[in-house]
């Protein structure tokens, strides 16, 4: 979800940040355990519980203002104090954490037309560590924050961080895990999210953090002139897309021969003419516009039109648009007839009509699936609704940097960058390691982004993997790839 590349990135709208008030101490209630289930990953039987927590943060006149919960899946085992525990949560702003039926957890949601159901997932890691799933205020069953005082709060980038590590911290507590390996991860803005509070956690020591289609720097994602990163970073994927499509003159080869190709494009020839901005000499400019029409099947005009910087929402618009086709940003395999224009349109992104995502026409999708299920564990104790994702939390996101000298606002020009909290997090654990997975397909958050914000962090190479997957912007969702991804985590987690 991005997502802030994901989805709000992906849908790119930020808000001048509001000053809120000091955190107030938030107020747990009682942890509901399941009976005990069972699950089958590969050849080893498993017996486990889910657990629900929640923490509900208090106005100043003590009404509740907002709340957070955690869903758990925790094996009935011995070793609590060596067994890893794995939190993780999607991104949006506004997305649930729907990596626990996408791959990471024992049940998996799987689709026929528009019914959906759960089944067991034979690829869980629940074999090699104890999982848990942060619903950040406003998605799942979490209270969306009461007033604009606490919107404000909790649904900005600090605010919304500080939520996700009191829980982290109170659910360590809470169930007697503060001496357990811990691992985090982030998918999309999640990616972002888990960078913030990395500045907080060093007393935690985390053992790695696992980071899924993450958006890190966003100056990837900022359109503001002069900075030409973002082109750069969006081109190899770009490429990509059209290729699987049959655009371009790399169509037909294997995906990772496409994507070295479109790399070397975009750090060498392509990087070197958009770094001389308007000094680029006339004839270099056509030169390269020439190389832009070939790999991408446009017209060498329309990129020239472009100032040769090709943006991904007029491109999955425009490369199959004489078919009347557009192409999925999440998923860019993914081709649908093009959006017809609607007056609920008027002022919404054009990225939420992306095919991939499946929003339709509302703002909001919530989850029959993910509600009867753990009602059925936990009865009617919990709300009615399970909110998978809500674009409006995302359009409402509200970002600021925090360099030292305060808040200041940034309107829509989202550069800032809280990767280098990761190298200060493995200066002071030595075995700190770091697991990132992206999708050859995805647009959302083209995998060049992430690979330069790590690289360009201060961490050592050697404690990054760095993958590259044949998949969209939610690797786990690629039913092929789950065994490949179980082996990872399984090698990541020891």
């Amino acid at each position: 979800m991005k997502w802030i590349h994901g989805l709000a990135l992906l849908l790119c709208t930020a808000l001048p940040f509001a000053a809120v008030a000091d955190d107030a101490a938030p107020l747990p209630r009682p942890t509901l355990l399941s009976s005990p289930q069972q699950a089958r990953i590969g050849e080893q039987r498993l017996r486990y519980r889910v657990s629900f927590d929640q923490l509900d943060f208090a106005a100043a006149d003590g009404a509740r203002a907002a709340s957070i919960s955690a869903i758990g899946y925790l094996a009935e085992r011995t070793d609590a104090g060596t067994r890893p525990v794995l939190f993780a949560f999607n991104g949006g702003p506004g997305a649930s954490s729907v990596l626990q039926v996408e791959g990471l957890g024992p049940r998996l949601r799987v689709r026929n037309g528009k019914r959906q159901t759960l089944i067991a997932n034979p690829h869980s890691i629940l074999d090699a560590a104890d999982l848990v799933f942060i619903d950040p205020p406003g998605t799942g069953f979490s209270q969306a924050p009461a007033d604009a005082g606490a919107r404000a709060r909790y649904w900005s980038d600090h605010g919304d961080a500080k939520a996700v590590e009191a829980m982290i911290r109170h659910w360590l507590k809470t169930h007697g895990r503060e001496r357990a390996p811990l691992y985090i991860a982030g998918e999309s803005y999640g990616g972002y999210r888990l960078a913030l509070l990395a500045a907080d956690i060093a007393d935690l020591r985390p053992a790695g953090v696992l980071l899924i289609s993450p958006l890190l720097d966003a100056t990837s994602g900022d359109d503001s002139p002069g900075n030409d990163l973002r082109a750069m970073f969006d081109l190899p994927s770009l490429i990509v897309a059209a290729a699987a499509h049959g655009k371009g003159e790399l169509a037909g080869q294997p995906v990772a021969s496409v994507y070295a190709q479109a790399r070397a494009f975009a750090l060498g020839d392509y990087a070197q003419a958009l770094l001389q901005g308007s000094a680029l000499p006339a004839d270099a400019r056509s030169r390269i516009a020439a190389r832009l029409a070939a790999l991408l099947g446009l017209p060498a005009q329309a990129l020239l039109a472009a100032d040769l910087r090709p943006d991904v929402e007029t491109f999955r618009l425009g490369v199959l648009a004489a078919d009347g086709r557009q192409i999925g940003r999440l998923d860019s395999r993914i081709a649908a007839p093009l959006p017809a224009p609607h007056a609920a349109d008027n002022g919404r992104p054009s990225a939420a009509n992306d095919p991939a995502l499946g929003l339709g026409r509302s703002n909001q999708i919530t989850s029959t699936v993910m509600a009867d299920y753990l009602h059925g564990l936990f009865g009617t104790a919990l709300p009615r609704d399970y909110v998978s994702l809500d674009i409006d939390i995302a359009m409402a996101w509200r970002f600021a940097a925090d360099d030292g000298a305060g808040p200041r606002p940034f309107g829509s020009a989202l550069r800032f960058n809280p990767t280098p909290n990761l190298a200060r997090l493995a200066q002071a654990n030595p075995g700190f390691h770091v697991l990132a997975l992206n999708g050859y397909y995805d647009l959302a958050v083209p995998a060049l982004g992430p690979w330069y914000a790590l690289h360009h962090s201060a961490l050592d190479p050697a404690r990054i993997d760095f993958r590259l997957l044949p998949g969209g912007h939610a690797v786990f969702a690629e039913d092929a790839l789950r065994p490949q991804l179980h082996s990872l985590l399984k090698d990541f987690l020891q």
